[in-house]
């Protein structure tokens, strides 16, 4: 019987450990999608704008970035201009989403260098700075 309580013991001393660890943290880097030649937040991205507007709000001291990148290489100018206006929407849907407008700081990417044209380059990235 002693043995059965000392083993008993143990289990439950183990299962009150692993109740104590480190929860997951949360996604903290959000990709939002642009058709071509676009900066409006259709309803799948705004559903990830949404989700990542939850994080910063879980963590009101958590300051948010938000990159704008485009797919125009050829046209330097015109993907300084789409990334730039694809940052400003996501960020304005963030802060209409609840989140501080002086949390957010902004930045117009232009094309990655050896990025591919293409969906994968037409976003904005959000990042919330979780601890």
């Amino acid at each position: 019987m002693r043995r059965s309580l000392t083993s008993a013991s143990a289990a439950a001393a183990i299962l009150a450990l692993s109740a104590c660890a480190a929860p997951t943290p949360p996604d903290r880097t959000f990709p939002v999608f642009f058709l071509d030649y676009s900066d409006v937040v259709d309803a799948p991205a705004q559903d990830v704008v949404a989700r990542a507007a939850t994080v910063a709000k879980q963590f009101p001291r958590a300051p948010v970035t938000v990159q704008g990148f485009a797919d125009e290489p050829a046209d330097p100018a015109v993907s300084a201009r789409h990334s730039k206006a694809r940052a400003d929407a996501v960020a304005g849907l963030l802060i209409a989403d609840g989140v501080r407008a002086d949390r957010i700081q902004r930045f117009a990417r232009g094309t990655p260098p050896g990025s591919e044209p293409g969906l994968p380059s037409r976003r904005a990235e959000i990042d919330v700075d979780v601890p």
